[in-house]
Order: structure tokens, then sequence, then C-alpha cells
């Protein structure tokens, strides 16, 4: 059986900004595990919402594919199969190919559609403390443009849409409830799935992987080291990103910049952050006592 014939039979369902990446470039050092050289393929969820993923030019794919494959990029929205089947093409005789979009977790649909890809796959969820997430993924979306408004008034406009249930999946709360998505993954996939958090990765990063690897049947990881975090970023040049922002010019630039590039030119405008947001004491006990409810 070819590669790219073989079924992806292990997804890493991580929340947003929950180090995700980190763990991908973790357990891709394992020989066992042959991980797609895009992070997020994104290809079982059927929509992405700009909130989330902003397309590029409908070139970029099959330029990468053409020229640029099997370099690593972080991000795309894989929509043909072949394309999709192409990612594991370079793996040889690992037990495992393994992808990790943060999208599969609350995208409506999609424990069913991996479910119909493969029942036999297994899943790793990574989830993280809810508020941290949540602000985290707040600091990103300002950091991208996504978001003008403040960190109250952006998280008291979704508890009006919680309590209406017309949160979007895609929100900063719901992204960070983490009971009912497990609860569906278990429906369909029962005990081929490991629930870890980004915190014990972090503090206890041995014990963690050895249950990364018990739950696989794999040896154990080499390293003990976790790859280094994403850190949340602040714009450095608001006013020139803005333009490219305005004319739509910042995703034509990206997408000529060879993937091997991408990091050297973003860290140009971006530096990085604190993990802090201005909340009122009422907001916080909110937020608290609907993430213990929903997670």
């Amino acid at each position: 059986m070819t590669s790219e014939s073989r079924k992806v039979n292990l997804f890493v369902l991580g929340a947003m900004r929950a180090g995700t990446t980190s763990f991908m470039e973790f357990i891709g050092k394992h020989p066992a595990i042959y991980t797609s050289p895009i992070k997020e393929p994104h290809f079982f969820t059927e929509s992405l919402p700009k909130e989330i993923f902003e397309a590029l030019p409908t070139n970029h794919l099959k330029h990468y594919f053409k020229k640029e494959f099997p370099k690593p990029i972080h991000r795309a929205h894989v929509t043909a199969i072949e394309e999709y089947q192409k990612l594991f093409k370079n793996a040889t005789n690992q037990k495992y190919l393994a992808e990790g979009s943060v999208s599969y977790l609350h995208a409506p649909h999609v424990a069913s559609e991996l479910q119909h890809y493969n029942p036999e796959a297994k899943i790793i969820i990574v989830t993280r403390d809810p508020l941290e997430r949540a602000v985290s993924h707040y600091h990103m979306n300002v950091g991208l443009f996504r978001e003008k408004r403040s960190f109250e008034a952006a998280l008291q406009s979704e508890i009006e849409a919680y309590h209406k249930n017309e949160l979007p999946w895609y929100s900063y709360l719901n992204m960070s409830f983490y009971k009912a998505t497990i609860s569906n993954y278990r429906q369909h996939f029962g005990d081929t799935i490991l629930v870890i958090s980004l915190e014990d990765l972090v503090e206890n990063t041995e014990k963690t992987s050895t249950q990364v690897s018990t739950f696989l049947e794999i040896c154990p990881f080499e390293t003990q080291a976790l790859p280094a975090l994403n850190k949340n970023k602040r714009l450095r040049f608001k006013k020139v990103f803005g333009v490219l922002h305005y004319l739509k010019l910042k995703e034509i630039l990206f997408s000529i910049v060879p993937s091997t590039r991408k990091s050297s030119v973003k860290n140009i405008f971006l530096s990085d952050c604190e993990n802090e947001v201005k909340m009122s004491t009422e907001l916080r006990k909110t937020l608290l006592a609907i993430f213990q409810k929903e997670c």
C-alpha cells in the first residue's frame, strides 16, 4: 500500500491557542509518526470563517504543491482529496500519519466526517485553561486586524449571544468550551481518544509524553523537551500594516514570500506582547462561572 493510499490515522484536535503547533512539532520527531507538511490543512472543515482563517489567493495552494511541496507551512484550506492525500506521499513505514487542524475540535459535523473517513483513527485533544485561551485568542485577532473592540466589549457581546444560544462555534467563548465537544468525539470514537492539557504539556512534559506514547502504543519519545510555544504578537508598524490590510495587499505579500521566509517577514512586523487584558472583576466572575459549566 502506497503512502498516498493510506488514510490519516492520527488527528490532533487542539483548541486554538492551546499549543498544538508545538505539540505537533514534538510528536513529529518520533520515528513512528509522519506529520503533514501543512500543519493545519483543515480538509474536513467545510467552511472556514474569516474570523479564524484569511483565505490566500486561489493559486496559492497550486503554487505550493507545484513549486514548494513538501516545505512546511502552518495553515491552508485544502479542499481536494488528491491534494490532501499528497500531503502524506513522502511517508514511509511510519505507524501514524498525522495532522492537527484546530478547527476540527469545534466546527460542526467534523467528528462524524472523521469517523466516516477513518473510524479506526486515534484522536488527541489538547485543551488549555479556558480564560487564558480566550485572552490569547483575542490578542491574536487584534494583531491580525480581526478585532477592534476591547476585550471587555467583545466578551460582553459574546456572553449575550451565549445566553441566546446564538454563539458562533469560532467565537472566543465557544472555542474555550470543551465538555460538549469532547463528549461528541467520545460518542464517535469511544476509547481511541486522549485528552491532554497545555498546562500538563509544559509543566509535566515527561509524564504527558509517556501518556501519549502509551496511548499510541509506540516506543517512548527520545526527547522530553517541548518546542517553544507560539507567543502573542503586537504589531510594530500599525499604519503600514493597516494600509496593506485595507488594500488587501497583505495576503498577496505573504503568498509570494517563500514558505521558508514567511516567519522572518512576519517578525519584521510583529513583536512579543504580554498575555494580559483589562477585565472587570464582574466580567471575570461571569466568565469563570460559564467556563465551569461548559468545561
